[in-house]
């Protein structure tokens, strides 16, 4: 689109952080601005196209909590909800939330992330809904050198069909399933 202009966004939060000796905790509040906002436009033929447009803002609260024990074990627990989003912002989830566990003992690391995802609208046809998800992530590193570290990643362990918000479809696209890799971080270059 030749006519897109660069859009403008006017962030404002209220943040409060603690933070104790094996504690760390947030609690905010964002509300988002925007001038000439870029969005995907749904056109008749079905194809999409990159436009300006003008926006209601968009506002929530986010919250944190997560300990670093002494003994390697972590944990973090995150939350986002927001209370106000505009139409075009109908496929992201009002709520998203996830759980960290972890343990780093050198040379190894282990962690289990578990993610959630509220109910979902579609842009297209007459606004259906993609249910709420739950899904959980492994990654194991161990650390060959200071230059190299193994890594195993299991994502989507439960094999858990997720489907993304489609503009133009009226249903959702489809994620990958259970994927699992191993493979070699190149560190330091």
């Amino acid at each position: 689109n030749p006519n897109l202009v660069a859009e403008e966004i006017k962030n404002w939060d209220l943040i409060w952080i603690g933070s104790w000796s094996e504690l760390n905790f947030s609690l905010g509040y964002f509300y988002s601005t925007f001038n000439n906002a870029v969005v995907d436009e749904v056109l008749n033929s079905g194809l999409r196209q990159t436009t300006n447009a003008t926006i209601d803002p968009v506002s929530g609260i986010e919250a944190e909590i997560g300990s670093q024990q002494q003994r390697g074990y972590y944990w973090r627990m995150a939350m986002t909800h927001l209370d106000n989003k505009p139409d075009v912002s109908l496929s992201s989830a009002d709520t998203t939330a996830s759980l960290t566990l972890g343990y780093t003992y050198a040379p190894h690391s282990i962690s289990l992330i578990n993610s959630y995802a509220s109910k979902r609208k579609l842009p297209a046809t007459g606004n259906p809904s993609l249910d709420n998800y739950y899904r959980s992530d492994f990654k194991a590193t161990y650390s060959i050198s200071s230059d190299f570290n193994a890594t195993l990643m299991i994502k989507n362990i439960g094999d858990e069909t997720l489907l993304t918000p489609s503009s133009t479809l009226p249903y959702g696209i489809p994620e990958r399933g259970r994927e699992i890799s191993i493979g070699i971080e190149l560190l330091n270059y």
